[in-house]
């Protein structure tokens, strides 16, 4: 909602059988703002051009549908952009600009040129992601007793992260035309497109304008594969991030991603209360037929914070 265009629908896909009260505290969020929709359906990642990506939703939550069929027809004859983004990331305040603006001066000159006709274009596809992010921590490793977690900044030239993870698909380009990669490879099997032929089919870093930390991560204990929650030892042993806390917090996450730092503290402040129910939950949803991760190392990590939170509760 704090992006510097509004130029762009946001889908917000939920449960259909969303518990009441966390809809409610939902919808009374985005309730100013009709580009952005709550829908119940449970596959929304599928190929929004398509008539089978309405048929299906079960529920409309919030938004205007006629504007979502505008987009959906709109998106058959123009090049569309797609952006993921988990409930727990956000994305710099430039980044719906940006990657627009990017996507016209390749994708879209070419468009422009066809005539928007699928017959004269190539397959053409486009993936936008970001080289630098912030990630925030549950745990801070250099102040057992913060109550504000960490901050750390990752670089990472050799590969691309989910949170705002953009593709882009010319006018007569479907999502099965590319090929099937997960984000942490795609670098290793796709060009970067000052290298590609013809300056398609590939990767583009997000221009960072005058920023350069352009996503944040979270690293809490609700992850569902506890990736980087217990801090690593190259976090640990930055003695750099160590010292940039104050700074970082300061400068850079409200200006960045227009979000107060007293809101993120607030927001640890709510899971450490309720922080032997969320292991517990999250011990017991490991390895179901629900939950798409199963690792023994996950497992045991969950047990251990576990363990360790009941022991100084």
């Amino acid at each position: 909602v704090s992006q510097s265009t509004q130029e762009f629908i946001w889908i917000l896909f939920t449960d259909p059988e969303l518990n009441q009260e966390l809809l409610d505290e939902i919808l009374d969020m985005i309730k100013p703002y009709p580009n952005i929709f709550l829908l119940g359906m449970n596959n929304g990642m599928n190929n929004f051009r398509t008539v089978g990506w309405m048929q299906n939703i079960k529920k409309v939550f919030s938004g205007d549908m006629q504007m979502l069929k505008d987009y959906q027809k709109a998106s058959k004859h123009r090049v569309l952009l797609e952006t993921r983004l988990d409930a727990d990331d956000s994305i710099f305040v430039e980044m719906m600009d940006s990657v627009q603006k990017q996507a016209a001066d390749t994708m879209g000159k070419r468009a422009i040129e066809s005539q928007y006709d699928p017959e004269k274009l190539e397959k053409e596809y486009r993936i936008f992601c970001t080289e630098h992010h912030l990630e925030w921590g549950y745990f801070n490793p250099w102040d057992k007793k913060s109550e504000k977690g960490h901050l750390f900044g990752v670089q990472h030239s050799e590969f691309c992260i989910s949170a705002g993870l953009t593709y882009g698909y010319q006018v007569g380009t479907a999502k099965e035309d590319l090929p099937t990669v997960s984000h942490h490879r795609m670098s290793v099997k796709m060009p970067i497109c000052k290298k590609a032929a013809n300056n398609r089919n590939c990767i583009e870093r997000t221009n960072p304008k005058d920023y350069k930390y352009i996503m944040m991560r979270s690293r809490t204990p609700t992850s569902a594969g506890m990736l980087g929650v217990i801090p690593s030892k190259q976090v640990v042993e930055s003695d750099t991030w160590k010292h940039k806390q104050d700074l970082t917090w300061e400068n850079l996450i409200q200006k960045n991603f227009a979000i107060k730092p007293q809101d993120i503290w607030d927001l640890r402040a709510r899971l450490k209360g309720s922080m032997v129910n969320i292991l517990t939950d999250a011990l017991a949803g490991q390895c179901t037929k629900a939950e798409f991760t199963c690792k023994d190392s996950t497992k045991k990590d969950l047990q251990t914070l576990l363990d360790a939170v009941k022991e100084n509760s």
